[in-house]
């Protein structure tokens, strides 16, 4: 009896093994444990955080597995020469976690489709996208490392969803608390006209980054394992199809930017809806502020500027938005409201704008193929990438931006 048990316990080992063994063979193409994703960013003197240039790390949730390689430059994209060749247009992209496309191979990401999108006009694509940034790190980037590269073109991919919010430290600080993404970032001020930016504190923002790289490598052995993270995974599927989530956050503040009014009573925040008002202007105001310095940045350097509107499931996706909407009855939320905003600032700043919206709508509308990730994960799937790439091309060809 204690033989056979033994040798069922072995069989099951074996089989576990072996199916742990071939997972990685064919999701990882090898048999090591994957490198954490904590290792993929730094900390930055005056962005906060960066991409570690030559890092290699495993991204995941319910939805992906994607294995991500950072270039030479610091770059979720391929190396670029320093200048380009003679006759090719440059586009530089900005942006945040949609840009940086570490939910994707590298070659679905909107910048490689891009640039597919728009051979046959001779056109480079130089993703600057990292997670997390919001509009002051983007424009930032511009002028440390976007405007070395003499872009032609430069899009600013904004995602009001959370870049209004990022530009506020108040909003920031109340969602986050002590988190590298509150006390990390840079925040513009404004001073009539000109706008600075704060410092951010590079030693906290090291420590933080070296501690969350300690915890990665005292996980235990089985939070290694990848059937295990796969079971998981399945079980927040279910979780997702039963309809058995927890909204975690004060919706106030992750769903303020559509909010015409909002709830103290959703949230234990002792903020009043008056202040949750006030920060949400003065959110805006500057966002609106950093925007405008960075269209001045690129005309000055002789580049187009173009701001692309990325839409959030929450308007794009009608099931979705009526789902998130029910748990809050006491907010009353427009999906409508943060674009037409920007329309309007667009029209009285002449800024090209690329509302990206309307037309993600119309095709989740029609019943075509789902363009953001099914469950946890809010960004766009492979398919949203081609078909923001397919949109943006056609604008910059429409409006002759790359001339």
């Amino acid at each position: 009896m204690i033989a056979r048990g033994l040798l069922l316990l072995g069989s099951l080992l074996l089989g576990l093994l072996l199916l742990e063994g071939g997972l990685r063979l064919v999701l990882l193409g090898s048999l090591d444990n994957p490198r954490p994703s904590s290792g993929l960013t730094q900390a930055h003197a005056t962005r906060g955080w960066v991409l570690v240039p030559g890092a290699q790390g495993l991204r995941s949730d319910i939805d992906y597995r994607v294995d991500v390689r950072i270039s030479s430059q610091g770059l979720r994209d391929v190396d670029h020469a320093p200048t380009a060749v003679p006759g090719v247009r440059r586009i530089v992209v900005l942006g945040d976690s949609f840009i940086e496309a570490y939910q994707v191979e590298l070659e679905q990401s909107l910048s490689r489709r891009l640039e597919t999108a728009l051979a046959d006009r001779r056109v480079e694509v130089i993703n600057l996208g990292v997670g997390g940034y919001g509009t002051a790190q983007e424009s930032l980037a511009l002028d440390e490392q976007g405007l070395g590269f003499a872009p032609d073109v430069v899009v600013l991919a904004f995602y009001a969803d959370n870049d209004v919010r990022n530009n506020s430290q108040p909003l920031e600080s109340a969602l986050w608390g002590e988190h590298l993404k509150a006390f990390g970032r840079p925040y513009a001020v404004q001073n009539g006209e000109d706008l600075s930016f704060s410092q951010p504190p590079f030693a906290a923002a090291s420590a933080w980054v070296d501690e969350m790289r300690r915890q990665d490598a005292a996980r235990p052995f089985s939070d290694q394992l990848l059937f295990v993270d796969l079971g998981r995974s399945l079980l927040g599927r279910i979780a997702h199809w039963l309809g058995d989530e927890v909204f975690p956050y004060d919706p106030n503040l992750v769903l303020g930017v559509y909010a015409t009014r909002f709830d103290p009573n959703s949230s234990p925040a002792p903020w009043t809806e008056a202040e949750y008002r006030l920060a949400w202007d003065h959110a805006w105001e500057i966002t609106q502020a950093i925007i405008l310095r960075t269209q001045r940045v690129a005309e000055q350097s002789g580049a187009q500027f173009v701001l692309m509107s990325i839409p959030s499931k929450f308007q794009a996706d009608p099931l979705y938005r009526d789902r998130v909407s029910r748990q809050f009855p006491g907010m009353k939320l427009d999906p409508t409201l943060p674009n037409e905003r920007l329309q309007t600032f667009a029209r009285m700043n002449d800024v090209w704008m690329l509302d990206l919206g309307p037309a993600m709508a119309a095709h989740h509308e029609a019943g075509e193929a789902p363009l953001y990730y099914e469950f946890r994960d809010r960004h766009w799937n492979a398919a949203g990438h081609e078909f923001a790439a397919r949109e943006l091309a056609a604008f910059l060809t429409q409006h002759d931006l790359l001339r």
